[in-house]
């Protein structure tokens, strides 16, 4: 599986070669390319000095060495557009003598904040579906992890993201092999119903069999 740790979609979206990398840290560029092809780990002390170059002062240091997901990925896009604001904002006066900052990122940093949300919400609730301590304690109606675990459900719903269907799905296998209740059962149809996901019972019926193949 090809997997991308986040230094190197750092160098990509900041534009930053190999070389200007490897000149910052004042090493070799040899070393810079094994950290990006996987073949050597970042030393802590060099993720120290990542950080403190200019370009990445708004980046987690947790990100350098992470094999990064999309969520990871629209984090590093922020940071880039709030290293752009930092750089390119001005501090103006309106006609009423009003100060305020005039930021030509703004609308791009709003924008990729609420992918990012929508992108860590979906991580959320697919690591909590299939999370099978979790899922042992779905089989109790009145249990408060049952209710967050239908919340966790619509709210990926609620983000009309293409993901949404894998995660029914994926519910709906996972709790299949756990003896799915006849209260999940009924739930779990109710906000299938509630989001037009099913238009009739024997949509639903064909969700239930194909997760049972």
């Amino acid at each position: 599986m090809f997997t991308i740790i986040g230094l190197e979609k750092l160098a990509k979206t900041f534009g930053l070669s190999v070389n200007q990398i490897a000149q910052d840290l004042g090493i070799g560029r040899q070393t810079v390319y094994d950290w990006l092809k996987g073949k050597r780990k970042i030393p802590k002390e060099r993720i120290e000095q990542l950080s403190k170059i200019p370009e990445f002062s708004n980046v987690n240091k947790d990100l350098f060495q992470k094999e990064i997901d999309e969520a990871d990925e629209l984090e590093i896009e922020l940071a880039y557009f709030q290293h752009l604001s930092a750089k390119h904002s001005e501090e103006l006066v309106d006609e009423e003598g009003i100060p305020f900052t005039l930021d030509p990122y703004y609308q791009d940093r709003v924008a990729l904040e609420k992918l990012k949300g929508r992108a860590e919400e979906i991580k959320r609730t697919k690591e909590l579906l299939r999370d099978d301590s979790f899922l042992e304690k779905l089989n109790s109606f009145a249990n408060e992890h049952y209710s967050v675990a239908l919340a966790a459900l619509n709210g990926t719903f609620q983000q009309k993201n293409v993901d949404k269907i894998e995660a029914v799905t994926d519910l709906l296998r996972i709790v299949n092999m756990n003896d799915m209740t006849d209260e999940l059962s009924k739930d779990l149809k109710a906000l299938l119903h509630k989001h037009d996901m099913l238009s009739s019972e024997d949509d639903w019926m064909e969700f239930i069999l194909d997760t049972d193949d």
